[in-house]
């Protein structure tokens, strides 16, 4: 049978989990396994609760996908720029285009080491645009980012220069994948009713140059194979197109 929700939450060894640094360590989730009672984990992911298609799976998608098996472009801004866990995820490591989303800004999150994206007025994030993900690639990645996030559209605007990351492990960039000067792309925004999480800045550099990548991409593993399965299986719908002020 499937993991339960609280089984998926924490997919990796509590002792791969000692390499934290200082600045993301907090309380530990009460969703995290043990292996005795003096063990304890600090959280990766918070899994999503399942749920299933519509009668007779005929649709996965939401209504903002396009036809033929595509998923829209997906902006990403956090810990997907590192390859090493878009690898693990989706089993590949897809070129991208550099871009910026203005009127939002990129926060930390308390207890977490990856970061939210909010709307705010006089901000400008940047990263990168994928093009090209499959409807299960889009599930998974779906199924990775969890409940604290809503899937919404943002514009985008193509930079034609390869963003500066002075650690390596950011995705490849590529110049001229999108020939527009902006570009309609989804992005995972942080839920305004979380917005006590938010502290401080997040820049991929200081992910990257993290011990605990190589921890944290094992765990996005998990998510690729449990999310891939389930969404095969019919049970794991992507979530619609959303506000994230509503929620």
């Amino acid at each position: 049978p499937p993991p339960t929700a609280p089984a998926r939450a924490c997919m990796i060894a509590c002792s791969r989990l000692a390499c934290f640094a200082p600045s993301y360590l907090g309380p530990f989730s009460s969703h995290c396994l043990a292996a005795s009672p003096a063990a304890t984990t600090s959280r990766l992911r918070s899994a999503p609760p399942f749920r299933s298609l519509r009668p007779n799976n005929k649709a996965r998608m939401s209504s903002g996908a396009p036809q033929g098996g595509k998923a829209p472009p997906l902006f990403i801004y956090g810990s997907l720029l590192a390859t090493e866990v878009m690898a693990a995820l989706i089993n590949r490591v897809p070129t991208c285009q550099p871009g910026e989303v203005e009127g939002h800004r990129r926060y930390g999150l308390s207890h977490r080491p990856y970061p939210g994206l909010v709307r705010e007025e006089g901000g400008a994030v940047k990263g990168l645009i994928v093009c090209g993900l499959s409807e299960e690639e889009s599930a998974v990645l779906d199924y990775f980012e969890g409940d604290e996030y809503v899937r919404a559209m943002v514009t985008v605007n193509v930079c034609r220069e390869a963003h500066s990351v002075e650690h390596p492990g950011y995705l490849p960039q590529v110049l001229d994948q999108v020939q527009q000067e902006s570009v309609e792309a989804f992005a995972y925004l942080w839920k305004k009713s979380l917005s006590d999480k938010l502290q401080g800045s997040w820049e991929p550099q200081d992910f990257l140059k993290m011990d605990l990548v190589p921890s944290y991409a094992a765990n996005a593993k998990g998510y690729g194979i449990q999310g891939s399965k389930e969404w095969k299986e019919g049970t794991y719908a992507i979530r619609p197109l959303q506000d994230p002020s509503e929620h």
